[in-house]
């Protein structure tokens, strides 16, 4: 699991927060095939440890709504108090949460269902970061 990762001459780099090793598995490679560096959390905390060390660095975080622990929200929430102008992309099963609504609606971030192909991926990243 990369959780440092060496400046190159790459789009960005990317925080991918998920419980699920399978989904870090497939979406690092899909990030890396996009030309992204790719940091990696399993969980909350862990997520928030990697974002203090790498928060000059990191462009932006995808991050699972739903984990064991400390959920998405409560990640999101420790993030924006790191560094408020943080750039999020929710990934989420479920889009009927009140908690992903409160955050969409404050204009800033956006939100990927899953389970997402590499053109979906592509395309909300260029629409954030761009």
């Amino acid at each position: 699991m990369k959780t440092q990762v060496e400046i190159k001459d790459e789009k960005g780099v990317i925080l991918l927060v998920d419980d699920e090793e399978v989904v870090l598995d497939v979406c690092s490679k899909m990030l890396q095939r996009l030309d992204y560096q790719v940091l990696e959390a399993k969980d909350g905390q862990k997520a928030i440890e990697v974002f203090k060390k790498n928060k000059n660095i990191v462009n932006l975080v995808i991050l699972d709504m739903r984990m064991p622990g400390m959920d998405g929200s409560t990640v999101y929430d420790h993030l924006k108090k790191i560094k408020s102008d943080v750039k999020v992309l929710l990934a989420s099963g479920y889009f009927e949460n009140r908690q992903i609504r409160n955050i969409l609606n404050n204009g800033h971030d956006d939100l990927i269902q899953k389970p997402f192909n590499i053109k979906q991926l592509s395309e909300k990243l260029e629409k954030i970061l761009l």
